[in-house]
């Protein structure tokens, strides 16, 4: 897909902007991390060690938000609207569906309203500065 640096005013909405750089919020760049994570936790559930498993087990069905793991956990099930059980279900992939899925067909077409205008204004300019040096 076509990027490029878009120079706007400091004031600009920050939801134009995702749109527009099609990229995700933070927090949700943030959580594509957290699938290495969950991951993780996936063998330690499955590990050979009952040391290993039973911490894993009580820091998500128990300890929960006393546990690094279990709050990490119980973050991206609230986040993504899945069960503790189907976390292991959580990729990159169904991150992004959700955060495209969370944009407005309105503030789509505000955004590439907006887009059309900043390209012209560009082709505009350029054409304006090359005819300025003939």
């Amino acid at each position: 897909m076509f990027t490029a640096n878009i120079y706007t005013p400091l004031d600009t909405h920050c939801a134009l902007l995702r749109v527009l750089n099609n990229t995700l919020p933070v927090i949700d760049e943030l959580a594509k991390c957290f699938v290495r994570t969950v991951r993780f936790l996936q063998k330690c559930l499955s590990s050979d060690s009952y040391a290993v498993r039973f911490i894993a087990n009580y820091g998500m069905y128990v300890g929960r938000m006393f546990s690094p793991v279990g709050l990490n956990a119980f973050f991206c099930c609230s986040r993504y609207s899945f069960s503790i059980d189907d976390l292991f279900k959580l990729t990159p992939t169904v991150i992004c569906k959700h955060c495209r899925s969370l944009i407005s067909c309105e503030l789509r077409s505000i955004t590439l309203v907006l887009l059309e205008i900043l390209v012209s204004v560009m082709v505009l300019s350029v054409y304006i500065s090359l005819m300025t040096i003939y």
